[in-house]
């Protein structure tokens, strides 16, 4: 992953767990049930926010250092 990101760890009624991961990239998030799951999807979707952001020209963070 090229970005920064937080994880906040959700815990519902029935004792289920899920993770929700918000990328530095604006609007780039994942869930998963696990956080390799959701870290996973994060990847992913940052790929695909990197690729439209090309396609229309939007303004690209710098990456990690």
């Amino acid at each position: 992953m090229k970005y920064d990101f937080t994880a906040k760890k959700c815990r519902f009624e029935n004792g289920r767990v899920a993770w929700v991961l918000k990328s530095q990239l604006k609007g780039c998030v994942s869930q998963g049930y696990t956080l390799d799951d959701a870290i996973k999807e994060l990847e992913a979707n940052e790929k695909e926010w990197l690729d439209t952001a090309k396609l229309y020209h939007i303004e690209i963070p710098d990456e990690l250092a």
